[in-house]
């Protein structure tokens, strides 16, 4: 036993690692099953919404529902989250822009290149401008493309308006309505998952907390660089990441010993304060501790 307050953290969250891990890879698959449930909605309309033209798309009276399977942790169908937004236009400058009708947020300009199918870009399209930087992407990256299989694990549903005229536009917004009311079970399988997922992350957050809180009093106490100025130069230059690249030399092994003997020739209670200067990647420091002199008289 190294701290037994740390030592009882790392037990919690490594148990809440285990269980995202698990809850992970049912949520890849679940976002698999949702893409297929949505996809099926486009038989009749291969280019969705991105097939009508830009004033039918962008009409006052239209609404939509945009989708992302995958939102935030850089669009990671294990960890990413489900958004349903309900978007709809506004005019600023007389310049068309598409709005979340739930927040009134300006969500970007319904330009040329936010009116275009991704497969109709031109070349220019693709790189960074003032246009594209302005544009609303939410209609081109949630449409299919009958050129392509690839999907963004995103999905762009009319709710209102005059595409509706068309019998499989009013099918989709009928299929949206039923995604808003909770009745669709590939939507809801995942929103259930990402309530777990949000629960594990505000533990996880929490036994961080507490660390953090351990190191913090410890730092209060004992100044680092009083007690070891050159054991805080080792560790500020150390680049903490690199074991878990799996590319770790002969360099990386002398500088992580250096940091381990002078860390185990301090009183355990000063090495702990140590432990601030890795931040978040306190956990690979503290393993350095296992051996110290003064953990196995604590578990003894």
């Amino acid at each position: 036993m190294i701290d037994a307050r740390i030592d009882t953290a790392i037990a919690i969250l490594r148990s809440l690692e285990s269980r995202q891990y698990t809850i992970g890879r049912a949520r890849w698959q679940a976002v698999r099953d949702a893409n297929e449930v949505l996809a099926a909605q486009y038989k009749n309309t291969p280019w969705g919404v991105m097939g009508l033209t830009t004033k039918f798309l962008v009409h006052p009276e239209a609404t939509y529902l945009v989708i992302n399977l995958c939102e935030g942790h850089y669009g990671s169908s294990q960890r990413g989250r489900v958004s349903l937004t309900r978007v709809g236009f506004t005019s600023i400058d007389d310049e068309p822009y598409a709005i979340d009708i739930d927040t009134a947020e300006v969500l970007g300009e319904m330009n040329e290149i936010a009116t275009t199918a991704y497969d109709r870009w031109k070349p220019e399209y693709s790189y960074t401008s003032p246009m594209k930087e302005a544009a609303y992407h939410g209609f081109v990256f949630g449409s299919p493309s009958p050129r392509s299989s690839r999907t963004f694990d995103k999905w762009v549903l009319p709710l209102t308006g005059p595409a509706l005229q068309h019998a499989a536009f009013r099918r989709q917004a009928e299929f949206a309505t039923d995604i808003l009311l909770g009745k669709v079970p590939a939507i809801e399988t995942l929103l259930a998952l990402d309530t777990v997922n949000a629960e594990i992350e505000q533990e996880d957050d929490r036994q961080e907390a507490l660390v953090r809180a351990v190191i913090d009093e410890a730092v209060a106490q004992y100044v680092p660089a009083e007690w070891d100025a050159e054991l805080v130069r080792l560790m500020e230059s150390m680049d903490w990441t690199f074991d878990y690249a799996d590319r770790p030399n002969s360099a990386f092994y002398a500088h992580r010993d250096q940091i381990e003997r002078r860390l185990k020739a301090l009183p355990l209670e000063v090495a702990i304060a140590f432990l601030h200067i890795p931040a978040h990647m306190w956990k690979y420091a503290y393993r350095l501790l296992r051996n110290h002199p003064e953990a196995g008289k604590a578990a003894a």
